[in-house]
């Protein structure tokens, strides 16, 4: 936002959104100048700038810090006195807590500050001093610790319990939601009735009747809870265009939103005023309960040179109900002394029909194939399987070790609805290997631009407001002058805050554009998965796992070192992060390929393995050059990929 310069009085609106010269430099300029502004003082030397003003719409300096997501301006102006209770309606529940122990941290800083700067205190008192302080500290971790387990629900488990991504299938956590409406403040006598359409494309062309509410008149309070709710399939990397039509006998009032847009408002409720003082409210709940699970971790030990071990889970049912059913075979694995099988989750309804642990019986076979030897088996009640260890005997020095345990599974809908949201980052290639095929101008359409528009419009409802951040690579700068990380440069050019606003991005897309001129050589992408991973470990540190991190890489090339990139995506696989590659070039893209199709089988220098799945490869050119096509493969596996995170990281 451009600011005109008011050097008389430094508090007052520069432009028509009321904002002030301080407002205008938190959004616009770097630390340095916020500093210089926030030192500003009249001849009694007395500060001039006011850092907890608002604009017209109630926002502080302190709003705009956190909207650019700017860690370092939100702990200048925290500690220079912004007061946070000012943001506590303009940000999300979680942000403000977040920001809440930040500063019990500075003050507990300044605290220690001002004690070792008094002279006069003796040793004996300053470490009298020195000891309050550090209980003070540890009284706000266990602050942050308590606040943490009721939050998030944590429980952090003793044994191993990584979940096998192989159950998280695309259909675990596809599910079907349903739309709750209300009207409220209906003055009249008419029945009403809701009808939900589907829109089968994005031009709205053909719709489809999903279904219907009720017939109903306003109850003694003026409102109608229709009890029927609609039930409608949820697709993540689709749009989904809704009609509602709102009828009462005499007229039909039309609303238009997109089932992400209603999933993304806040608390799942989507609201508006359609007529005089009447709302409509529609609430999606999911409409599918989601299966308890129970959680396997098994090995198998002692002298197996030679061998190889493989198990069956069999249900046996109860004693009133016997039944002998194979619910699980486990793949084949040689190790000479252990052999650790990788953990799996199977639905609590596969192993008992009723839940009830005591009476149902499973069990457990283990077996040598290359000999065909049964090495033995072990049955048991589904309790005694659960929270500790079975350890079952074979001939000689060999044992198995079974541990289980029950969770329950969630889905995309419930972590949204505890205020996790995503964050989308954006990374453009701007290379020109391909001279044929630059993509960023192809019959006058600009192929990147589009492309990313139809990435933002599906995932615009499930971040926390429409702003993305957005950076170039494999460019040169025209202007020499400047000094840039050819890596991960943002295209509005603030290295400090990358974000974009949703409705400015095709600006500042096409500003960039005339601003560089293309490279010539391959980029490493795993440079740019090297930064993020630091960033989002950072990110946790300070604040705990509270977004779910989206990474969107347009790529004209292969990847270089393949080795590299794939050391690289397995700390990936264990933060909160899923990473999109769209390859755009005309390829081939074989080393990406590779590397997406053989991922939890591949390993790093050090012998480990991905914690679970986290890239996804598509290529444009193999989806027809269809944007939407290409948006929808793309994104499917975030839902799961998501949930599963937060699953093995026991957050809920």
């Amino acid at each position: 936002m451009k600011c005109k310069k008011n050097n008389e009085d430094f508090n007052a609106p520069q432009n028509s959104d009321e904002w002030t010269l301080l407002m205008c430099a938190t959004k616009e300029a770097d630390c340095s100048v916020i500093k210089q502004l926030l030192n500003i003082e009249d001849d009694n030397g007395t500060k001039v700038v006011n850092i907890n003003a608002q604009d017209k719409n109630g926002n502080t300096v302190l709003v705009i810090a956190i909207k650019e997501r700017d860690e370092k301006k939100i702990k200048l102006l925290l500690e220079n006195g912004a007061d946070l209770d000012l943001v506590k309606d303009k940000i999300s529940k979680k942000h403000f807590e977040d920001k809440k122990k930040k500063v019990d941290k500075i003050n507990i800083e300044k605290d220690k500050e001002t004690k070792e700067k008094n002279t006069e205190i003796n040793i004996g008192e300053k470490k009298e001093e020195d000891i309050k302080i550090e209980e003070k500290k540890e009284e706000i971790k266990k602050e942050e610790k308590k606040e943490k387990k009721k939050d998030f629900k944590v429980k952090q488990e003793k044994e191993n319990t990584s979940l096998d991504v192989n159950n998280f299938s695309e259909e675990a956590f596809t599910c079907n939601l349903r739309i709750e409406i209300t009207l409220k403040n209906i003055s009249n006598d008419n029945e009403y009735i809701v009808e939900l359409n589907e829109y089968e494309n994005s031009r709205k062309t053909s719709k489809k009747k999903i279904g219907q509410t009720e017939t109903k008149k306003a109850s003694p309070d003026k409102n109608i809870k229709f009890e029927n709710g609609i039930v409608i399939p949820f697709h993540f990397s689709q749009i989904q265009p809704l009609e509602f039509l709102i009828k009462n006998g005499k007229a039909t009032i039309t609303i238009e939103k997109s089932l992400g847009e209603i999933i993304g408002s806040l608390n799942q409720t989507y609201r508006e005023t359609i007529e005089g003082d009447v709302i409509f409210e529609a609430k999606v709940f999911l409409h599918d309960e989601l299966d308890k699970q129970c959680v396997f971790n098994i090995e198998v030990s002692g002298s197996l040179v030679g061998m190889r071990i493989g198990y069956t889970i069999t249900n046996l049912g109860n004693q009133y109900d016997p039944i002998n059913k194979l619910v699980y075979e486990s793949e084949i694995l040689e190790n000479n002394s252990l052999i650790k099988f990788n953990s799996i989750s199977i639905p609590l309804n596969e192993l008992s029909s009723d839940e009830n642990l005591e009476d149902n019986i499973i069990e457990i076979s283990f077996k040598d194939v290359q000999h065909s030897t049964e090495l033995g088996k072990y049955s048991s009640n589904l309790a005694q399987f659960f929270e500790k260890e079975n350890i079952i005997e074979f001939k000689g020095d060999k044992k198995a070790k079974v541990v289980s345990i029950k969770k329950n599974f969630y889905s995309l809908l419930d972590y949204l609805e505890k205020e996790f949201h995503l964050t989308t980052s954006l990374f453009i290639d701007f290379s020109e290997i391909d001279k044929a095929n630059t993509h960023h101008e192809v019959n006058n359409e600009i192929v990147f631009e589009k492309l990313m528009q139809n990435f933002i419009d599906v995932l615009v409802s499930y971040n926390e407001d429409d702003f993305f951040h957005i950076y170039g690579f494999g460019f040169e700068l025209k202007d020499k002058n400047v000094n840039y990380d050819p890596n991960m440069y943002p295209i509005n050019k603030k290295v400090g805050a990358p974000s974009v606003k949703r409705n400015e991005i095709k600006k500042f897309y096409t500003e960039f554009l005339s601003s560089i001129d293309f490279g010539n050589k391959k980029t490493n992408l795993d440079l740019i998965i090297k930064n993020i991973n630091t960033t989002i470990k950072e990110g946790i540190e300070n604040y705990g796992i509270s977004e779910y991190n989206v990474l969107l890489l347009f790529a004209n090339n292969d990847i270089i070192d393949e080795k590299e990139f794939f050391n690289d995506l397995i700390i990936s696989s264990a933060l909160p992060i899923s990473i999109v590659v769209i390859g755009l070039g005309n390829g081939p893209y074989t080393k990406l390929e590779d590397v997406e199709n053989n991922f939890l089988n591949l390993k790093n220098d050090d012998g480990n393995k991905p914690q679970r799945k986290c890239l996804k490869f598509v290529s444009f050119k193999k989806n027809s050059k269809n944007f939407q096509r290409t948006v929808q493969k793309a994104l499917i596996d975030i839902p799961n990929e998501m949930v599963e995170y937060l699953s093995i990281n026991n957050i809920l």
